[in-house]
Formats: C-alpha cells, structure tokens, sequence
C-alpha cells in the first residue's frame, strides 16, 4: 500500500469524486468535474494551512 498526500488525490487522477446534483457545482455536465476538483484543491489548501506539519 502507497500513502498519498492530499494534494495527489486530485491531479492527476481524482480520487474524490461524488455526484450530488443538488452541491455547489450543481451535477452539470461538462464543467463539474472542474468544479469539483476546485473545490478539492481549496479544501487542502486551508487545511494545509493549519495542519503544516502533516
């Protein structure tokens, strides 16, 4: 088993991925994806911000 970090379960391949038509990216097709991975990318990013040691 391999341990990733949190910011390599986005790019390149996304490992979070849910459909939820009804979150804020809205289950469109075409630009949810995006949306989704955005959102992911902001998540971390905070967390990273106050777990800088993990």
């Amino acid at each position: 088993m391999k341990w990733l970090k949190a910011e390599q379960t986005i790019d390149p391949v996304f490992l979070w991925a849910r459909y939820n038509p009804s979150d804020e990216c809205g289950g469109s097709p075409g630009g949810w994806a995006e949306c989704q991975r955005n959102t992911a990318r902001d998540y971390i990013r905070g967390w990273r911000q106050r777990n800088p040691n993990v």
